[in-house]
């Protein structure tokens, strides 16, 4: 009977060992299983990830597109939208609508997490009080007040209107906001109008900028201080971002997601918004202003006479005795005022005329250089590129009686359908 007990207790010893190491057998199949799994996902990632950006030699952004998937994209960034007293609505709520559409969709792994991932941008609308603001017939609900957040990463102005020393009176609180913020590290951007707040906060001292190109006269007598360069689309000085007129809204927000995301996420944005990143400039926008409300007669008779002899002009000095002053005279007045020597004046009054020609006719360029005044077709290309960035083919194609043709018959060919 002794001997059967032991016989049974070393049975059961064996059963119980047994399973011990069955359960121990399926603990560590587990284990690896779990980390085959987790070093397959990241080799996918990563493969994803690397593949097209070592072709381009961008092997930071890739690492960076990594790291921000590893941690489960939760970095996401404050944008601030002052809600101005004066802006058109359209201008307040079109660049949050576009920076919402910047997405997990618009990276390298979108296929794994497209239908989860927010906007790593959080765009938010303040105003002086936190109040809604009724810019004409749209009403903006503001979720912040300035006096409330105060370190935002980044804020966007939007446009202006066109009464300067009004706009400049009404939004006082928010010119002091904005500086403020910008001294305590927030990036500051803004396009069109919304300049005329960053160059009167003082934000844009000594640094280059950029602004609506029809209001570039008033930007550079008002802000002396201040590198205009107008004929920018963008002007990037680290800490602080202008873009040009209007639309140009459409580039900063691209601008705005490669700083922050990547050259390869806001490609992917624009791609998805049909945003043409290929502007660069606003040269080929601008239309040579001939001014002549400056209240100097013999200057504006002496524009007059440029005008109007622009293919054969008489000589400066001709000119000035035209208008009783001496050429010297002449010349101080055409610098002082409009900013342009006599000879340069001359030649955008060409270009602005042969730019009328390819928009309007079908004559070559020979013909158009001819009936500006210009011999040689060499100069006259070289010229014209050089105020528009444009040769004289390109703008053709771009703002060509053709182009509207064909839009024409696109749309009668879509309605017909």
């Amino acid at each position: 009977q002794y001997r059967q007990q032991e016989q049974d207790a070393c049975t059961s010893d064996t059963i119980e060992y047994g399973n011990c190491r069955n359960i121990q057998y399926f603990y560590w199949i587990s284990i690896v299983l779990f980390c085959s799994y987790i070093i397959i996902l990241h080799i996918a990632i990563i493969y994803r990830l690397i593949s097209p950006c070592l072709k381009a030699g961008a092997l930071r952004r890739w690492m960076v597109s990594y790291l921000y998937y590893s941690m489960s994209l939760e970095k996401s960034f404050s944008v601030a939208i002052p809600v101005l007293a004066d802006s058109p609505g359209v201008a307040v709520i079109s660049p949050p609508f576009l920076l919402e559409k910047f997405s997990a969709s618009d990276f390298l792994c979108a296929d794994f997490c497209a239908d989860t991932v927010k906007s790593p941008f959080q765009p938010i609308m303040v105003s002086f009080d936190g109040k809604p603001v009724q810019l004409g017939e749209i009403n903006i609900n503001c979720k912040r007040s300035i006096t409330d957040f105060q370190n935002p990463d980044l804020i966007i102005v939007p446009s202006v209107g066109t009464d300067f020393d009004l706009s400049l009176q009404i939004n006082k609180p928010y010119i002091d906001w904005i500086a403020k913020c910008y001294r305590q590290g927030s990036i500051v951007a803004s396009f069109c109008t919304g300049a005329l707040i960053l160059a009167e906060s003082g934000i844009l001292n000594g640094k280059r900028a950029t602004t609506n190109w029809g209001y570039a006269e008033f930007f550079k007598k008002k802000y002396p201080n201040i590198q205009w360069h107008i004929d920018q689309l963008i002007v990037d000085e680290g800490s602080v971002i202008t873009a040009g007129g209007a639309t140009s809204y459409l580039n900063l927000v691209i601008h705005i997601g490669r700083k922050f995301l990547g050259q390869q996420t806001a490609l992917r944005a624009a791609k998805r918004m049909l945003i043409d990143v290929e502007r660069h400039s606003q040269l080929p926008y601008m239309v040579f202003s001939q001014h002549k409300n400056h209240g100097d007669e013999a200057l504006k008779k002496a524009q007059i006479i440029i005008e109007k002899n622009f293919q054969a002009p008489p000589s400066f000095q001709e000119i000035a005795i035209s208008c009783g002053l001496s050429t010297r005279t002449l010349l101080r007045k055409f610098r002082a005022t409009l900013g342009l020597s006599p000879s340069k004046y001359l030649q955008s009054v060409r270009i602005e005329a042969a730019k009328h020609l390819l928009e309007t006719t079908n004559k070559t360029i020979e013909e158009i250089s001819y009936a500006v005044g210009y011999e040689e077709e060499r100069s006259f290309r070289r010229l014209f590129k050089k105020l528009t960035s444009l040769s004289p083919k390109a703008y053709r194609a771009k703002y060509g009686v053709a182009v509207f043709l064909n839009s024409k018959d696109l749309c009668s060919c879509s309605g017909s359908k």
